[in-house]
């Protein structure tokens, strides 16, 4: 797998180079955030090729793009010559959506509803005890372990009750060491979050995230399947600039004009690869790293490139079927936005039948949109030469799922019962301490959160597990604890007389600290790693 490390070097430097005095991009003409509609700035007042970048905005236009919009420093820089028309139209985000989702989640997560170690149990008590422990995590990077059909998990035609087609899939995989691309899981996110905020999920996007950053009521619409539930995972129809409000939050870190509406941790953890799929993140595709495993068709398919090789690698993206995108690249402080059908032309992967296909169109269109970028070089990886590494496996993909007839003959969620409920699940704690620093008798103090969950207290151990090697870790200490629901408590853990010898020769530890709530499941688990320097004077 390529580190994520080369990424991080490139923003690095690509930010650096912006805050040098008399610097190109320091003169550049930059936009505050859009108000009822974006500030609009010159090509070349952003250090972009006026010429190239219509080419690139024509070439969109010819290969099916009903809608595309170039953005750099807050300011709308390009768009096709028919936005008169365009750009006021409601476009179908398919599986866009999933990104939106995971903002929604990661909002009510900043504002302390639940966290990405909660169990799908502690809101869902109608989840019996496998799919109860399912966490928010789970959900987020597609790595839930539950089974997969092609037409089952596709079938947006008979609409059914997705929430329990979810809670009622059985398990392939271990939860979180299997990425599957999926839908049902993604509407069980959002019952999730809507039992956790105790509201309507589309009411709580409009109130706590596209009201914010000036998305109106009346200017979006959400499907629901015959349940109720938000199709979470496509059905979004939405203006052309308003997803690219949302691209923009995200590249600004989750703040919008000064208010922080997502936390910074949350949009890191969002753009960064998960266990399961270098090239995937929280519900949002990443350019930084390789092989990425691409959503199953006729095959599981592992590719060996990165998502998108002509644009940077720190881009990340909303991505849709018949190539919807939203891409960001925060180094280059540039966005775009493209929608329409399917422009692609690769013959291994078509368009209309790989959602995330990063081929033969998006590259090219890549390709020149880069060359019009004057003050950065991003290096151009040459003419498209076609799909890398695609792994076939005629067991696993369309054709396994045809010959599954227990998913063919009804809608998703009808033909099946939920199970007797699992043991009620316990909410994870928060580990809020990630720097510490002993006393000189090797006593911590970390900070531990129970969050509000009316007549539960949080119970059970904190626990330090030190790095004494690469990959290797020995038991440093341990203390049970109890925390009042919605407080923080201070918990004191001593150092073993190895860790303390290794801190006193290192001058500073790796270490992970590890809560356990208890419950009548076995009790649910937060983990976080933890600096420890030396010790107070």
């Amino acid at each position: 797998m390529r580190s994520r490390g080369a990424a991080v070097i490139t923003c690095a430097l690509l930010a650096v180079a912006a805050a040098l005095p008399g610097s190109a991009q320091a003169a550049q003409k930059q936009c505050g955030f859009p108000g009822s509609a974006w500030d609009r700035a010159a090509p070349e007042e952003v250090a972009l090729d006026a010429g190239r970048l219509q080419e690139a905005l024509d070439f969109a236009t010819s290969r099916q793009s009903a809608a595309i919009a170039v953005y750099r420093h807050g300011c709308l820089v390009g768009e096709d010559r028919a936005a008169g028309v365009s750009a006021d139209q409601r476009f179908q985000s398919f599986s866009m959506a999933k990104s939106v989702t995971a903002m929604v989640t990661g909002r009510a997560i900043t504002l302390g509803y639940l966290s990405v170690d909660d169990p799908v149990g502690a809101f869902m008590p109608e989840a019996d005890r496998e799919h109860g422990a399912m966490t928010v995590r789970d959900l987020l990077t597609m790595s839930s372990g539950l089974h997969w059909n092609f037409y089952r998990d596709y079938n947006i035609f008979t609409r059914g009750d997705r929430v329990k087609d979810a809670l009622t899939l059985p398990f392939d995989h271990r939860p979180g060491t299997w990425y599957e691309y999926h839908q049902s899981p993604v509407t069980l996110l959002a019952k999730v979050v809507e039992r956790a905020v105790g509201r309507d999920f589309q009411e709580f996007a409009q109130e706590q995230l596209f009201a914010p950053i000036g998305i109106a009521p009346d200017a979006w619409s959400w499907g629901r399947d015959d349940a109720g539930n938000t199709f979470a995972f496509h059905d979004l129809m939405m203006r052309r600039d308003d997803y690219a409000r949302l691209g923009f939050l995200m590249e600004r870190r989750g703040v919008w004009n000064g208010r922080r509406l997502i936390a910074d941790s949350w949009v890191r953890d969002a753009t960064s690869p998960s266990k399961a799929n270098a090239g995937y993140g929280y519900l949002f595709w990443l350019d930084c790293c390789k092989p990425y495993i691409a959503p199953t068709t006729q095959n599981r398919d592992v590719r060996d490139r990165r998502l998108i090789e002509s644009l940077p690698e720190d881009l990340y993206a909303m991505i849709g079927f018949q190539e919807q995108r939203v891409a960001v690249s925060p180094g280059l402080d540039f966005m775009f936005v493209r929608l329409g059908v399917g422009g692609d032309r690769d013959q291994d992967v078509p368009s209309n039948v790989s959602t995330a296909a990063s081929a033969e169109f998006e590259h090219e269109l890549g390709r020149k949109l880069m060359r019009a970028v004057k003050d950065v070089q991003v290096p151009d990886p040459g003419p498209y030469a076609g799909q890398k590494g695609i792994q076939p496996d005629p067991d696993y993909g369309i054709l396994r799922s045809s010959q599954e007839f227990q998913y063919l003959t009804s809608p998703a969620g009808t033909d099946v019962t939920l199970g007797p409920a699992g043991p009620s699940r316990a909410r994870a704690m928060s580990i809020l301490s990630y720097r510490l620093r002993p006393t000189r008798a090797g006593m911590l103090r970390v900070s531990v959160s129970c969050p509000r969950q009316p007549g539960r207290d949080c119970a059970g151990k904190l626990s330090l597990r030190v790095r004494v090697l690469k990959g290797r870790y020995d038991y440093a200490g341990g203390r049970r604890l109890a925390v009042a629901s919605g407080s923080t408590a201070k918990v004191v853990i001593g150092l073993g007389r190895r860790a303390r010898k290794l801190l006193a020769r290192r001058g500073r530890l790796s270490a992970f600290a590890t809560a356990v709530n208890r419950d009548a499941a076995g009790g649910v688990r937060t983990e976080k790693g933890v600096r420890i320097g030396r010790p107070r004077s």
